[in-house]
């Protein structure tokens, strides 16, 4: 079976996420893997989880408890930091040119099922990674006080029934950054989620002469990520 055979049918199951140790009750479980380094990961042949604390505060504190890239957990305290600068997330390769995986006669489809304290400033989503760090595509799935890179939405997007506020602007790493916030309800839980769609919709949209005036043009679909 291909890797993107693999991948159409994941099953994406965070357990929790805090914002802070004092303020979570953990999940009584033995678990595999436990890491406390700012970019401890834990991976098998083909996933990785990772901690990710790319922007870290003075004293941060974030932990990865991990068995498998459907079970895992993240607590964490960043000390009072009012920006994002963590990102603990799930990661699978595709590696494939994006008009391969858009002419594919079946859908990518991903399911995740996740829990997590929703008072404090984060957004849960997903990045999904184009030509290395060049293009980041970005699909929100819940988040609270914070808003996407680039300011304002240019235009809004329905796509297999969901209406998006599209937004453009700069990544945090440079790359050019497009993010699709859902206009109604939160996506905490969701099975046969087709990535497809939303990936076609930039396809034929192309970026040209939009906000940025930049074109992809068959870029190499690298991989997905999930994760706050």
């Amino acid at each position: 079976m291909s890797i993107l055979n693999f991948y159409r049918r994941p099953t994406w199951t965070v357990a929790l996420i805090a914002a802070s140790v004092t303020l979570c009750t953990r999940e009584v479980h033995a678990w595999n893997y436990t890491n406390y380094e700012q970019f401890g990961t834990w991976s098998d042949a083909t996933w990785t989880v990772t901690q990710d604390v790319w922007g870290p505060a003075t004293n941060w504190q974030q932990c990865l408890y991990c068995d498998s890239h459907s079970h895992w957990q993240i607590v964490a305290n960043l000390k009072g930091k009012d920006w994002v600068g963590s990102y603990p997330h799930a990661n699978y390769p595709v590696n494939q040119p994006l008009r391969d995986v858009l002419s594919s006669s079946t859908p990518l489809l991903a399911a995740w099922d996740a829990s997590y304290p929703t008072d404090h400033k984060f957004d849960f989503a997903y990045d999904l990674w184009l030509n290395g760090t060049a293009y980041e595509v970005m699909i929100w799935l819940n988040w609270n006080h914070t808003d996407p890179i680039g300011g304002k939405p240019f235009t809004n997007a329905t796509i297999d029934g969901i209406t998006y506020s599209v937004w453009e602007g700069a990544g945090g790493s440079g790359p050019h950054c497009i993010s699709f916030v859902p206009q109604t309800g939160m996506m905490d839980t969701v099975t046969n989620f087709n990535l497809c769609g939303i990936l076609s919709w930039i396809n034929q949209l192309k970026w040209n002469n939009g906000p940025g005036g930049y074109y992809w043009q068959n870029p190499n679909f690298d991989s997905v990520q999930l994760g706050w």
